[in-house]
């Protein structure tokens, strides 16, 4: 049996935090979670996401059910609904179609062959440097940013956190005190520099109020951590750092 109902800004929420990355996905659905786990196609980026069946109005998945969902096409449909709707999901197994509907409105979405979206193994990261801040305070930073560079250099110290940003006609600074953050972790001077629309897109897919985890080294891949879903899900992305000449 397949049969999950959610509300649309919970659909909506993991569409978003997805599309950051990849257009299309595998979405493995278990009896007690949905998991997602995705490349971008340049290989600098990777989401790593889990929504537990506590995120949603009905959850009836009886065994393992992997779909190849096409992200831009479900977040078309789920533009239709109004503010708390009812979204409910079910698979035509005849046909091999998604089958996504609310009130009167049915949309049937041909599934992608799940052999063409490989899922990537999660790389074994060593990252001794984390502070969590409000992503409303990233989001800040990166709006004055877009114009100044196309990247970002983040800055982590015992006392304090930097974000900042320096080009040809200016530049962006965030810094951050130890006290004023929820969490900071760091014995030594860690720096790297990240692409900033890569990095733009991803803190954007946070809510304002939400707290994000960065997980950080030298020169190393960024892991950067998230609740959503209500607090019923996790969401993690990953992305590989600029090296400076």
């Amino acid at each position: 049996m397949f049969h999950v109902v959610a509300k649309v800004e919970i659909l909506k929420e993991i569409v978003e935090v997805v599309r950051t990355i990849i257009d299309e996905v595998k979405i493995t659905f278990q009896p007690e979670e949905l998991t997602i786990r995705a490349v971008d196609p340049g290989h600098i980026s990777m989401i790593d996401l889990t929504v537990t069946s506590g995120a949603f109005e009905t959850y009836e998945v009886e065994d393992h059910v992997e779909l190849g969902v096409n992200i831009e096409k479900l977040r078309s449909f789920l533009k239709l609904a109004a503010s708390g709707t009812d979204i409910q999901l079910k698979i035509s197994e005849s046909t091999h179609e998604l089958i996504i509907s609310f009130g009167h409105i049915e949309r049937k979405m041909l599934l992608i062959d799940i052999d063409n979206l490989t899922e990537p193994k999660m790389p074994d990261l060593n990252l001794p440097g984390i502070v969590t801040i409000e992503a409303k305070e990233l989001k800040q930073v990166i709006d004055i940013s877009q114009d100044i560079s196309d990247h970002i250099r983040l800055v982590l110290e015992p006392d304090k956190f930097i974000v900042e940003n320096t080009g040809d006609t200016g530049s962006a600074k965030l810094e951050l005190p130890k006290d004023n953050v929820e969490e900071l972790v760091c014995k030594e001077h860690i720096k790297s520099s990240f692409a900033l629309d890569y990095f733009s897109k991803m803190i954007r897919s946070v809510a304002k109020s939400d707290f994000i985890t960065l997980e950080m080294a030298n020169d190393h891949p960024i892991k950067m951590k998230f609740t959503m879903a209500e607090q019923n899900g996790l969401a993690l992305y990953l992305l590989a750092p600029r090296i400076e000449s």
